[in-house]
């Protein structure tokens, strides 16, 4: 009885609870003894990329059915050659993998195998011991997405050195998009001293009225007048593009936070361009799907206009393809809200995404923003050459079916704003027409006539 209470002490010690994998301490520790004499070996950190919104969204049991299972899988592909593959648990949501005698690189068949393994649906209604997902969310099955780090041993930098440096090449991975590897190189150390001093600058922000906004004007193509504005959020201090900061905010969680700043500084424009006596267009307002975890965000925003007197009209929001995912209860009920509100709702970005056309079957957006890279591709004098600006045409023609209208962005050209109302575009947007301008110059801008 003994030895057996002295073995589950150790085992609770040395192994994590809820995958049965090697904890970080312990796999640091024996890794690390495992690795001193090996000169050849790659270390990859594996992180699920959308845990925090599942969690978020459908709450901590779920999560922990998809790192169990998620666990399992790389457990798996690890006993497929056990002397050489080891795994364990890094952090909440990333997991350690040594691979020895072998150097990875991105596109490795073992990195595949991990990717194409972990990206399999997970089937939640087999697994589930309670009914935690609301009944109207008919969700049965997850899928996960990941970003894989990989550092590949030199002889002479220490496991622990390439353990960080695995971690820092899952940032240039996840830059490149979902279900992505990268192999660590110096220069990424770069990447991290801007993203720290990024950091500081959002923290310093936050606290000392640091943000400002510009807004870009949207053109009624066909009326040749402003139907409305996009609110974009600048730094005070220094230039540094939204490209930049944004990806920093929502990996630091200030996101949130950030989100409610913008949106009161709109509130508070709306109502001076008022008093002044200005016109007033509908303003859009961006909303990461990394701001889902904020339940008090619609509320906060009806207080405002509620208090300023801002009639919904005013307002629209722009969310990403990427909050919808899944179609979850927590996403369901903020458009529930925003749809009650009578608030505007328009998918950004669209057109990038895998599944654009499905989540048009249930997300009640009103607008379609066509992302600048579509038009960047299909409206060119070249492609028009070769038909391919059809595709711009029949995707205008896509949104009018669904009773929806078309947001272009990105629009540089005279030609192609011509060409864009010939198609029967709504609105569109780009350097064109403005760049994204002041308050004032908002105040006073007037569309210009075509070349």
């Amino acid at each position: 009885m003994l030895i057996k209470s002295q073995r589950r002490v150790i085992y609770a010690y040395e192994y994590d609870g809820l995958t049965g994998l090697l904890n970080r301490d312990t796999a640091m520790s024996k890794f690390e003894k495992l690795l001193a004499d090996t000169k050849s070996y790659s270390v990859v950190i594996i992180d699920l990329d959308n845990f925090r919104i599942i969690n978020e969204s459908y709450g901590h049991e779920i999560g922990d059915i998809v790192l169990k299972v998620i666990s399992g899988r790389i457990r798996n592909i690890c006993q497929q050659d056990a002397m050489s593959r080891f795994v364990a648990r890094y952090s909440g949501d990333e997991f350690l993998m040594i691979v020895k005698n072998r150097k990875l690189t991105a596109d490795d068949a073992l990195v595949r195998e991990v990717l194409a393994s972990c990206n399999q649906p997970i089937p939640l209604k087999e697994l589930m011991q309670t009914e935690t997902i609301l009944p109207g969310d008919k969700i049965e099955s997850l899928v996960t997405y990941l970003g894989v780090g990989i550092a590949v041993s030199d002889g002479k930098s220490s496991f622990r050195r390439l353990v960080q440096n695995a971690v820092v090449a899952i940032n240039t991975a996840k830059k490149a998009g979902s279900n992505s590897a990268c192999v660590y190189e110096e220069a990424m150390q770069e990447d991290v001293h801007r993203n720290n001093r990024i950091r500081d600058l959002l923290l310093d922000a936050m606290k000392n009225d640091g943000f400002y906004m510009l807004y870009q004007p949207q053109i009624d193509i066909q009326k040749g007048t402003v139907s409305g504005t996009e609110a974009l959020v600048r730094l005070k201090k220094e230039r540094i593009s939204p490209g930049l900061f944004i990806p920093v905010a929502e990996k630091e969680g200030f996101i949130r936070r950030i989100g409610r700043i913008t949106t009161r500084l709109v509130i508070e424009q709306i109502v001076r361009w008022r008093e002044a006596g200005e016109p007033l267009y509908p303003v859009s307002i961006n909303y990461s799907s990394s701001q889902l975890g904020d339940a008090g965000y619609v509320n906060y925003l009806l207080q405002l206009m509620e208090k300023n007197h801002i009639p919904s009209s005013l307002i629209k929001l722009e969310f990403t393809e990427s909050m919808f995912f899944n179609n979850n209860h927590v996403t369901q009920q903020l458009l529930k809200k925003l749809q009650d509100a009578d608030i505007s709702l328009s998918l950004d970005d669209f057109g990038i995404g895998y599944s654009s056309l499905k989540y048009l079957t249930y997300i009640p957006v009103d607008y379609l923003k066509l992302d600048k890279s579509i038009i960047d591709s299909y409206l060119t004098e070249e492609a028009e050459a070769e038909g391919k600006d059809r595709f711009i045409r029949d995707v205008i023609s896509l949104a009018h079916d669904l009773g929806k209208k078309i947001v272009v962005e990105g629009v540089e050209t005279a030609w192609q704003a011509k060409r864009l109302k010939s198609f029967g575009c709504d609105i569109i947007q780009g350097y064109y027409y403005s760049r994204p301008i002041s308050p004032e110059e908002i105040a006073t801008f007037t569309v210009r006539t075509e070349d």
